[in-house]
């Protein structure tokens, strides 16, 4: 490992991000609340995917308050597109113990922001760091990419080891040095020059505290997780039109699922192929339901965190009675449903059929 950079290589850094920082919305004022959103939305998401939904849920939902009070299907709807609904989920959650024990004010305290749900050591330090200045280090994929290289460190991405070896060192630096600035331009360098293939070390302003350039090894840092195989779920959804029209079908809600909780789909089995699962239970069709009458009309795969979703869909017209929980919706108003991304494809390309 190379010596231990001094302070100065923080001074170089945080100069370089004031003067290069992109002018993203929740970096105008600091507004507590903005931050939070943004935290969350970019949890799982890219900046040039998010920075729409970022907007479209300030504008709908401009604090707190008003996002307790929001009803789930509205909020989802919002949310639609974003994945990982989890998330969506935790906001409605976190906004409504923000309303009635915060009066809709973000909490500054570590503690209190790592007890809200959806908040995990990460976020919670980039919340209290950026919104209240509590110097409190951020560790996530771009500072450990950045300090890896810096400081040549073997240790996997996936190992708690290399967190708290990263951890430990910027713990020494960040209390020098105004602690929104020091977290932002780590994750600003990893962003957009430290980046994980064919990084701009040219343009890098902290290029001469870098290990791993010095010793021509940029490329072997960080030291990569080992890969693990995902496995597949093969799912069969069935399109039910009420009537030979076919201008309704019924559609189920996700409830206390394993995946989009919320969210609306088709009724679905999963096949024999299936390697795990999505579901919690079973649907429920009607006793004698014709399923092998059924015209298959529309594949497609969905790649997970932890898993591939191998998708078919049939289309079929029903007319007998149907379980309670199966609800008809209009063909035409099924666009304002919330739905996850494998029925939005078929509702897209269903859609096509019907131009052509």
């Amino acid at each position: 490992m190379n010596p231990r950079p001094d302070i100065s290589l923080f001074k170089h850094l945080i100069n370089w991000y004031r003067q290069n920082k992109r002018p993203l919305p929740w970096r105008k004022y600091a507004d507590p609340y903005h931050i939070y959103i943004s935290e969350i939305v970019f949890q799982q998401t890219r900046i040039d995917q998010g920075i729409s939904y970022f907007n479209n849920i300030i504008g709908k939902y401009p604090d707190f308050i008003s996002l307790s009070k929001a009803h789930e299907k509205d909020f989802l709807n919002v949310w639609q597109g974003l994945g990982y609904y989890s998330r969506a989920h935790n906001i409605l959650k976190a906004a409504s113990i923000i309303a009635e024990k915060y009066d809709g004010e973000l909490p500054s305290e570590y503690d209190k922001l790592l007890s809200l749900p959806g908040i995990g050591p990460y976020t919670a330090a980039a919340i209290s760091s950026i919104a209240f200045g509590l110097p409190i280090p951020v560790v996530d994929g771009n500072v450990k990419r950045v300090i890896s290289r810096i400081r040549c460190i073997g240790i996997p991405t996936d190992k708690i080891e290399l967190t708290n070896e990263i951890q430990d060192f910027l713990n020494q630096h960040i209390h020098h040095f105004d602690p929104s600035d020091f977290n932002q331009s780590l994750m600003e360098l990893g962003a957009l020059v430290c980046t994980p293939a064919n990084p701009s070390c040219p343009d890098c302003p902290v290029e001469k505290f870098c290990g791993a350039l010095k010793s021509n090894s940029v490329e072997k840092y960080p030291v990569k997780a080992a890969k693990k195989t995902k496995p597949a779920v093969s799912i069969n959804f069935y399109i039910i039109f009420c009537n030979d029209k076919k201008d309704a079908f019924y559609m189920v809600r996700r409830d206390s699922e394993k995946i989009w909780k919320g969210l609306y789909e088709f009724p679905c089995i999963e096949t024999d192929e299936s390697e795990a699962s999505v579901n919690s239970t079973e649907q429920q069709f009607p006793a004698g339901f014709p399923l092998d009458h059924a015209q298959p009309v529309f594949r497609t795969n969905h790649v997970l965190t932890h898993r591939l979703i191998r998708a078919s869909f049939f289309e079929t017209v029903y007319k007998k009675k149907v379980p309670a929980h199966w609800i008809k919706v209009p063909v035409s108003e099924a666009h304002t449903m919330p739905v996850h991304r494998l029925i939005q494809e078929y509702l897209e390309q269903m859609h096509d059929r019907k131009k052509q």
